[in-house]
């Protein structure tokens, strides 16, 4: 095969296709490989659903409900005795509510386009989990209002769950987006998708990595989807048999040996344990976060500022300027159990609930039962070490001095994470 470049030509073997002779002549450097596009490919996009207001959806419902009524019980209007009209009218309405009330079973879930049927019995990873969490009409003293977790027991109604009870549901599948958020996550996506493809009609550069993010397609588009988002199987076995050790770890650091503070930064408990390390810490003279080259940025500020003060402050700047990581000293506040929503959290279901510990000097059993009902629940919602970091005001303040943005403080915790045995990081 001869293929000619300019005035010289090159004989290749009769076997080699076109392709392979452009390639190696790429190889070569005779010839120059195409060029990048300026404007890169876009994904090609799915629609974003339009997703009513719940209380279309429940109008919806009843129509749907009523709409198949009527088709079912128009053509043998004639046939039913008058008597048993209305009787056989309801038994056809409770048939359609079931029917729909089996479409509420299904859930949509990550990486998969069509809502899933899942059991409602069985091993918990196999199935969403049977505690609920739902509002009640109180207030705590910072005017955040009050949940409660209840379970559906095996005869229909809800009750407290026990210890036992939360730790079995912790391995079930959790909702990762109810049905509210996800409204208004795609509502989100749509604004943005429609900012990007006004900079593109105008001519204006996007950047490759400017997506506003996938629709979340399928979620509460039809009657009877009001589920939300829920975890798959495998999600729910990896985050339930590898999370144990990080919430441990969480609860023994950040609330065993710290303390919890209101988001004015006071104190919650005057006698928590936690908030008497930190005045020990404080005593002595202890940061309550400290990072690789602190050591040397206190003798080296002192050496300087004898000179320029200005100078010296500009110095310890520098050095905490460069990209390092930051751990908090026993005694750390923070702020786990205040409710917030964040980049990482945005409905707040990994805010660590309030549970009365008693002291396990004077009530062990008691000690431990909160223990493991508040690590279970913590299992059960994915909270991780980057929630904590991100919980706690000074590491959460240092991050967003060195980094620039407050939300670093969660991928501060992610990595040290990584370094926790039989945890993620034996995933990763």
């Amino acid at each position: 095969m001869d293929y000619r470049v300019g005035e010289q030509l090159y004989r290749f073997s009769d076997d080699m296709s076109q392709e392979d002779v452009i390639g190696v002549l790429q190889q070569q450097g005779i010839i120059e490989p195409p060029a990048l596009p300026v404007r890169p490919m876009r994904a090609e996009q799915t629609p974003i659903p339009e997703i009513a207001p719940l209380a279309e959806l429940e109008a919806a419902q009843a129509a749907a409900v009523e709409e198949q009524v009527l088709q079912e019980m128009a053509p043998r209007g004639g046939n039913i005795p008058a008597g048993e009209f209305s009787a056989e009218r309801e038994r056809v309405e409770a048939r359609a509510e079931r029917q729909q009330e089996r479409q509420r079973s299904q859930v949509l879930q990550p990486g998969r386009t069509e809502p899933q049927r899942v059991a409602e019995g069985g091993i918990p990873t196999l199935r969403p989990t049977r505690i609920v969490t739902q509002e009640i009409p109180a207030v705590t003293q910072q005017g955040e209002i009050l949940t409660e977790r209840s379970i559906v027991g095996d005869d229909g109604r809800l009750r407290p769950p026990t210890a036992d009870e939360e730790t079995a549901e912790a391995f079930a599948m959790q909702p990762i987006l109810g049905a509210e958020s996800a409204r208004v996550i795609s509502e989100r996506v749509r604004a943005e998708q429609a900012e990007i493809d006004r900079k593109v009609a105008a001519g204006e550069d996007v950047s490759p990595f400017e997506y506003a993010g996938a629709a979340l397609g399928g979620i509460l588009t039809r009657p009877g989807e009001q589920t939300g988002v829920f975890e798959t199987e495998l999600g729910a076995g990896l985050r339930s048999t590898l999370g144990w050790v990080s919430a441990l770890a969480g609860e023994g650091y950040f609330r065993g040996l710290g303390y919890e503070v209101d988001k004015n930064g006071i104190p919650v408990d005057p006698d928590d344990f936690g908030l008497a390390i930190a005045q020990g810490r404080r005593a002595i003279g202890l940061p309550e976060v400290v990072y690789p080259l602190q050591p040397i940025t206190a003798p080296i500020r002192a050496i300087v500022s004898g000179l320029d003060e200005e100078a010296g402050q500009q110095l310890e700047r520098l050095i905490k300027s460069v990209p390092q990581l930051a751990v908090p000293l026993p005694g750390v506040a923070t702020t786990s159990q205040t409710a917030k929503l964040t980049t990482f959290d945005p409905e707040g279901r990994r805010t660590v609930r309030q549970v009365r510990v008693p002291d396990p000097r004077e009530d062990f059993s008691g000690w431990l039962d909160a223990t493991q009902r508040r690590v279970s629940q913590n299992v059960a919602t994915g909270r991780t070490m980057g929630d904590e970091f991100i919980d706690t005001p000074a590491l959460r303040d240092w991050y967003a001095e060195v980094w620039g943005d407050p939300d670093a403080a969660y991928f501060g915790g992610s990595l040290l994470e990584l370094f926790i045995p039989v945890g993620p990081g034996t995933a990763a």
